[in-house]
């Protein structure tokens, strides 16, 4: 097209630029995410704990190695409960005898 090398280079240049603009943007926006969502995770379970101040029984499953945004993986969830609730079954049958 006729462009100088300058002007190869500028153009070069700019590219690069956008590019790694667009990259942290991206970088930043997802960790922005992560941390608002962590906190809202953060504040339920502040919520949960003191509503259930009054309760018999309380189970906290946990998966450590599970992020917030894996709604494909229902049934991991859904198990780590079952298997937490078993370990508290005598508990929960003592109570219901009461």
């Amino acid at each position: 097209q006729g462009l100088s090398a300058a002007q190869k280079k500028g153009s070069f240049f700019e590219k690069l630029m956008d590019s790694i603009g667009r990259k942290i943007k991206n970088h930043f926006r997802d960790n922005v995410f992560n941390v608002l969502m962590n906190t809202i995770q953060f504040l339920e379970y502040g919520i949960a704990q003191s509503s259930a101040q009054g309760a018999d029984v309380t189970i906290h499953p946990v998966l450590s190695n599970s992020h917030w945004a894996e709604f494909y993986s229902v049934d991991k969830f859904v198990r780590c409960g079952d298997d937490a609730t078993r370990e508290h079954l005598a508990e929960i049958k003592k109570l219901v005898e009461e």
